[in-house]
């Protein structure tokens, strides 16, 4: 009898819903599950595969599941029931908490109500085979030795929400650096919805001469190990954060000549569609959740046009893969500049399409991070209020706590004596940090940038204020459209404001 990896000694399982328990046994052998004074059976298929559903359980933070079969039993220890989230995305979701800002400061992050379950970077069946994972695949203590390997944005979300709570709170981290959302979809709904990205990949595999002699290179080049990712020189540097200049001469090691070609995306992978929902994703579908958070976007860069309905079909595979209509709770990207990545040029498309889909999509929520941007690092090491922003919709929507949790959202505009005003929902409080000028830029009927001297900004009654110094027909005002900026406009519950594009209009819109 087997039981998949996810059900392992100290993990957390979801209460207050029903929560399914899979494996494999002999084809035909009764299972039985006990945990919490509950017991549930049943018969293993014809291929041995069983799913057994506990009733909803009540929050404890440690006891026994004990799983029987014909001749066969499985004892798992210290278990906790609370709540439970997924954590997935590229790069700045998987950000180990060892690379953030606070936690190099010192301090004691422990606490017993935290767990961690870190899905194995496998990127071809069998990978598990070549490589050893022994540093993943099991449920992590939130202690000193351990906390390193906690994803620092998961890490701040759980911190956030047990600290309203007091439960046990349980992280599963399902993410990979570089990672398109496409790499994260089943291929039916790939198909629907992010067609370009599977012709990209078509067409690359055609370009590939030798494709035995591609397998065998992907699966020996040491690079492409992911399980001991602090022995990585090159992981460690670029992680820390560096100079630009030593940035790219350390990237120049690696992908000599041009970058991007140098990367060629066969069968065997991470980056190939479709391929980590099936190595990773469907490894712990449908263990159960409460919800999923999201940080994902730099690597759809190239198709940012359609990234708006690929996020889409990825909220909707993984909701078809729980049956359930989960909270999907994500953040904008950060500020980043176009000089030292072109790629950075579309992020301001990218932000647009995060934020559009809350309003497309019913339980979707979307925090902004555009005052915690490094202009030349695309891994901000801040990652604590990420976090505790996702936490605070999650505390709001999911748990019905009455806080201020959304980032104010610009709701339209009107030009009045020479002077805008710019409406906000969530906007209470309004408020400019220090003296620095928001980045606030304004555009004529002819598209020309108007001088920044040539206004005036301020708040007033939750209101963004553009004073016109001089008389100028103004048709579009715009906040934090650029790759990179620095928002310093804040609500109350100090959260900035998200980037938006107006019309100016005589008229209120609202």
């Amino acid at each position: 009898m087997r039981l998949a990896a996810v059900f392992q000694d100290g993990m957390v399982l979801q209460h207050g819903k029903k929560v399914p328990v899979w494996g494999w046994a002999a084809p035909g052998e009764q299972i039985c599950i006990s945990i919490a004074g509950q017991k549930v059976c049943g018969v293993a298929g014809d291929s041995g595969y069983f799913m057994l559903w506990l009733e909803p359980l009540e929050v404890c933070r440690d006891t026994d599941m004990v799983i029987t079969g014909e001749g066969a039993l499985l004892h798992i220890h210290h278990v906790a029931i609370g709540e439970v989230w997924l954590a997935g995305g590229q790069s700045n979701m998987e950000f180990y908490m060892r690379y953030d800002k606070d936690f190099r400061k010192g301090g004691d992050y422990s606490n017993k109500n935290i767990r961690f379950y870190d899905v194995p970077e496998i990127a071809y069946e069998g990978q598990d085979k070549d490589r050893d994972y022994s540093l993943f695949g099991f449920w992590r203590p939130c202690d000193m030795d351990n906390i390193q390997y906690y994803s620092a944005v998961a890490w701040a979300f759980a911190d956030k929400i047990e600290d309203y709570l007091n439960i046990p709170i349980g992280i599963i981290g399902c993410n990979w650096g570089g990672t398109r959302a496409v790499c994260w979809m089943d291929e039916t709904f790939a198909k629907q919805y992010a067609k370009p990205w599977l012709d990209d990949y078509e067409a690359g595999l055609k370009a590939i001469p030798d494709m035995d002699a591609y397998i065998k290179a992907y699966k020996s080049d040491s690079f492409n190990d992911r399980t001991h990712p602090f022995d990585n020189p090159l992981s460690d540097k670029l992680s820390y954060g560096v100079s630009p200049e030593e940035q790219a001469r350390l990237l120049r090691e690696v992908f000599p000549g041009d970058s991007a070609a140098a990367i060629v995306i066969g069968p065997c992978h991470e980056w190939r569609p479709c391929g980590l929902y099936h190595t990773m994703l469907e490894k712990v579908m449908p263990y159960g959740i409460r919800g999923f958070l999201w940080y994902q976007g730099e690597g759809d860069a190239d198709h940012s046009d359609i990234y708006g309905q690929v996020l889409e079909g990825v909220i909707r595979c993984w909701r078809q893969g729980w049956k359930a209509e989960l909270p999907f709770i994500l953040t904008q990207l950060a500020p980043f500049d176009e000089m030292y990545d072109p790629s950075a040029a579309a992020y301001p498309a990218l932000r647009k399409c995060q934020d559009e889909i809350c309003d497309r999509m019913s339980g979707v929520y979307c925090t902004s991070i555009g005052d915690l941007g490094s202009r030349h690092d695309i891994h901000p090491k801040e990652k604590r209020p990420v976090g505790q922003r996702m936490a605070l919709l999650a505390l709001h929507y999911v748990y019905g706590m009455e806080l201020l949790c959304e980032c104010p959202k610009a709701m339209g505009c009107h030009l009045k004596d020479q002077t805008i005003w710019v409406d906000f929902r969530d906007g209470d409080g309004l408020y400019i940090r220090d003296d620095q000028r928001p980045p606030v830029e304004l555009f004529g009927e002819e598209g020309q940038k108007i001088a920044t001297g040539d206004y005036e900004i301020s708040v007033q009654k939750d209101c963004l204020v553009i004073r016109l110094i001089k008389s100028y027909p103004i048709k579009r005002l715009e906040f934090a459209c650029t790759p990179y900026h620095e928002v310093n406009v804040y609500n109350g519950a100090g959260l900035p404001v998200k980037p938006f594009s107006l019309d100016v209009s005589e008229k209120k819109i609202m």
